[in-house]
């Protein structure tokens, strides 16, 4: 008695959205299989298109059925056997050789005789045909579409592709998320002061920029060759190339076409790019008030009369390129500093409510740790069990004694898999979490808390470079209006800043940052306790949620006569 393979596929890339799912294809096949009282030795499945030769598991279904006795090939339609003419040639041949005794579709029969490799040949052929016309297809639409000014592919990162339009009329929209990140970017090198290295890992480490994720990967920093291609990319000015042809996109444009040529420039592609003689750490971050363009600096030299020296003095200004009559006038660099100053003044957190806060930190988080290792162990426990039952279930189902589906029907199986399925996806749900982020949330907060405790003295006593680095960091929003600068601080250090805000005077005051201060207040006073445990409580909350690399983890090493083993030192005496 002849026994079959059953052969079922589903491509991602198959056009024909009304083939059926590979679950669906093995559930009516072997509902056919016992209305015919066929016996099925084995079940090959794949999910690759077949427009092409080279599909494993298709290769190894004909290379096992050449080595054995013959067998038939059951399957849904022949289409999904093959539609290349190579793969079809060669399961005509095995027909043909006897190594295949027939193929068996709902539809039809195909044995060893003329007419039917005729028709074989022939559906084969049409198969083939399809994914011709399909190709065609494809081309005229990109060609639509590149004349109506959508880039038929990727956007690039910045940008995201439609998703919820219909085939042929999707477009490129901002990613809300990366758009702003990106335009700084671009900010920052039209300022002629950064090298793209160092773009990349102020908009990595400072602003937490990511690459987009893709299915499923997780999101990683963007790479120096990647943060290359941002900026020798016309797309962003709303120019894109497609098979060495250019055209104007619809898109919405980051930058101009002037700009673009600018950083072009300043990267050597186009000509040399002009020296740099000044180091303005602000520039680029801040935005005007009144019309929203950047700020710049500029040198401006003095004669003081009654010594006769040339006296410098650096100015931060408004750039005015969009709007000529903007009316903000500059401000003096050492005023704006005085200001970052005041900001980074407001968010420190003393000392003694700096140790007390870590030793807090320090005990939640060792007992969320033991709590979650308990919980993913039994977790991992419970998701093998279902894993296990879903195993013996599929094999019940496609057993020789569940043939007549007398143990087991289609209904039966497809409810206690969806039943079993439901419940592990709630064990996965209810406890997200692990070990790694629990870390990570511990290790964000603590460094939160030490970059509070001495930002102050790192931009007091850093250079430029240290200094533009705490003022990236403190922010995600930088307005300069009528000579006063409002930072918009990030979430930790806003908490931070409410927490201290609603201390007592004498509580909040801060204590000497010199090393060796004659008189430190051991513990706290009782009244504090629920409002420093409420703030260690929000700003691990804040990481867990947003979990990624902090924008205070490289200001760590910023000055390493104030490394945190002697910060940790100092403050528990």
């Amino acid at each position: 008695m002849t026994s079959y393979f059953v052969y079922v596929r589903k491509s991602s890339e198959d056009a024909d959205h009304q083939v059926l799912s590979i679950e669906s294809q093995i559930s009516e096949l072997m509902d056919f299989a016992r209305r015919k009282g066929l016996t099925i030795d084995r079940v090959f499945t794949e999910t690759k298109s077949a427009k092409k030769p080279g599909r494993e598991v298709f290769n190894q279904m004909i290379k096992t059925l050449w080595k054995s006795s013959a067998r038939g090939v059951l399957c849904w339609k022949l289409d999904r056997l093959a539609r290349n003419s190579i793969d079809g040639g060669q399961l005509i041949y095995s027909v043909e050789e006897g190594k295949i005794a027939e193929i068996v579709s709902p539809g039809q029969t195909y044995k060893n005789t003329t007419n039917d490799k005729f028709w074989m040949q022939l559906e084969f052929g049409m198969a083939k045909k399809y994914v011709d016309d399909l190709s065609d297809n494809v081309r005229r639409g990109l060609k639509a579409k590149l004349g109506m000014g959508w880039f038929p592919g990727l956007a690039p990162i910045g940008y995201l592709n439609e998703k919820f339009e219909e085939k042929g009329r999707k477009t490129i929209v901002k990613d809300p998320d990366r758009f702003p990140l990106i335009r700084k970017m671009w900010d920052l090198m039209l300022t002629g002061n950064y090298s793209v290295n160092r773009v990349r890992k102020i908009a990595t480490w400072e602003w937490g920029l990511r690459s987009r994720r893709r299915r499923n990967a997780i999101d990683r920093p963007v790479s120096l060759s990647e943060t290359y291609r941002i900026f020798t990319n016309q797309f962003y000015s709303g120019l894109f190339a497609y098979n060495g042809q250019p055209y104007q996109g619809k898109h919405e444009a980051m930058i101009t076409p002037e700009e673009f040529e600018r950083v072009q420039v300043l990267l050597g592609r186009k000509g040399k790019p002009r020296p740099k003689s000044h180091d303005f750490p602000y520039t680029g971050l801040i935005r005007c008030g009144e019309c929203g363009c950047s700020v710049t600096a500029e040198e401006k030299t003095k004669l003081i009369k009654s010594t006769g020296e040339m006296k410098t003095y650096v100015y931060y200004h408004c750039t005015k390129k969009r709007v000529t009559g903007c009316n903000q006038k500059g401000l003096e660099v050492k005023e704006l500093e005085l200001q970052i100053r005041q900001c980074l003044t407001r968010i420190q957190l003393p000392d003694r409510l700096l140790g007390w806060a870590l030793n807090q930190l320090e005990t939640t988080s060792a007992s969320e740790a033991k709590n979650t290792e308990r919980a993913l162990d039994q977790l991992g426990r419970q998701k093998d069990l279902i894993d296990r039952k879903l195993e013996n279930l599929l094999q019940l189902k496609i057993s020789a004694q569940n043939a007549d589906g007398s143990l087991l029907s289609d209904e039966e199986y497809a409810a206690q898999k969806r039943k079993l399925l439901a419940e592990k996806l709630q064990m996965e749900s209810a406890f997200p979490q692990g070990n790694e982020r629990v870390g990570q949330t511990y290790d964000l907060t603590r460094e939160t808390f030490l970059f509070s405790n001495q930002a102050v003295f790192w931009f007091t006593n850093g250079d430029m470079e240290k200094k533009r680095r705490i003022f990236s960091a403190i922010g995600s929003n930088y307005v300069l209006k009528e000579k006063i600068l409002l930072i918009e601080a990030k979430k930790p250090l806003a908490l931070i800043e409410e927490t201290l805000n609603r201390l007592p005077a004498e509580s909040a005051r801060l204590e000497p940052a010199a090393f060796g201060s004659p008189k430190r207040k051991k513990g706290i006073e009782s009244s504090l306790i629920p409002i420093l445990s409420a703030l260690v409580k929000d700003v691990r909350t804040f990481y867990r949620e947003h979990h990624g690399k902090s924008e205070f983890k490289s200001l760590s090493s910023l000055n390493e006569s104030l490394a945190s083993g002697e910060i940790l030192d100092r403050v528990k005496k």
